[in-house]
């Protein structure tokens, strides 16, 4: 189990989240000699803190109480951020550990509160996180991890467009082919690791029947889609993976074949049947599919 004790006590100093009593549970109180948005500051910055006093602005019955309700109301939202983030990164928390994840987000959550009121989008800099917090260090693939199941999220609500069959290419002039651009489903995300992330994540899902992965056994590279209602997950070579990656991009056929070398004429239709049977592909140049929704998930 990772530890890192000074976070640790601190997490413990932190109490479960309490249901309140029949009062009202936290006032605020105006001063006239401070400004809204100022107050509506110092409430902010000592919301994400439990080692900070409760903000001046608070009030009730005696000041000891409004402090501990302010901290009940605290203690409460801290806790519901550790909870979206662990049902956000499930494999990132299996891998370090139930104590050790809630210690670690809460600091993040100290670090980088919530900047929007959508609760979907907390997170995105979680990786980055990991990256930089010295106590993860053990595990140099955890940031990758993060990467790959923030894509999922951002994959599993993105918007939703009709996928192409391959006989849509019938169609087209094949003197013309080299010049289209082929436009990728919008929830198509990306990711590369050093690491063998997709294997190690496919190791921890419940209907995973793969051994545990050498985190030594090299790069692995993504590619993550939703063409309908499930996101997929699919291994790339890294010839396939530069290739739709170029058409992500905004190249041509004819560009990004260019970049496949001799082996062009050979593995391109491979390629191409590929990425028509995964769904990736939802128009041709400027021809865009017709959309289902052109706003995210809820």
């Amino acid at each position: 189990m990772m530890t890192f004790p000074h976070l640790m006590s601190c997490w413990r100093n932190q109490q479960k989240p309490r249901q309140s009593c029949n009062r009202p549970a936290l006032f605020l109180k105006r001063r006239r000699d401070m400004p809204w948005q100022d107050e509506q500051a110092a409430f902010a910055a000592v919301l994400p803190a439990p080692h900070l006093p409760a903000p001046g602005c608070t009030s009730g019955p005696g000041q000891s109480r409004a402090d501990r309700r302010f901290n009940i109301y605290r203690n409460n939202h801290i806790s519901s951020l550790i909870d979206a983030l662990a049902a956000g990164f499930p494999v990132v928390r299996a891998l370090v550990g139930d104590e050790f994840f809630r210690a670690m987000t809460a600091e993040y959550i100290r670090q980088h509160p919530p900047r929007t009121p959508v609760l979907l989008a907390y997170g995105e800099t979680f990786p980055g996180f990991i990256a930089s917090f010295p106590p993860a260090g053990s595990l140099p693939y955890l940031p990758d991890m993060a990467r790959l199941e923030r894509a999922m999220a951002e994959s599993l609500n993105a918007g939703d467009a009709d996928p192409l069959t391959i006989n849509t290419l019938a169609g087209i002039d094949p003197a013309a082919l080299p010049d289209q651009r082929l436009i990728l489903h919008p929830s198509a995300r990306w990711v590369e690791s050093d690491w063998p992330v997709i294997s190690i994540w496919q190791a921890h899902q419940a209907s995973g029947t793969s051994p545990s992965p050498d985190a030594r056994a090299g790069a692995e590279r993504a590619i993550i889609l939703r063409p309908d209602l499930t996101v997929d997950l699919h291994h790339a070579e890294p010839g396939a993976y530069k290739f739709y990656r170029d058409l992500a991009s905004g190249s041509t056929l004819g560009d990004a074949s260019e970049e496949l070398g001799e082996e062009a004429a050979t593995i391109l239709p491979g390629l191409l049947g590929t990425a028509f049977a995964m769904g990736l592909v939802t128009a041709i140049s400027g021809q865009q599919s017709k959309p289902i929704t052109t706003g995210n998930r809820k």
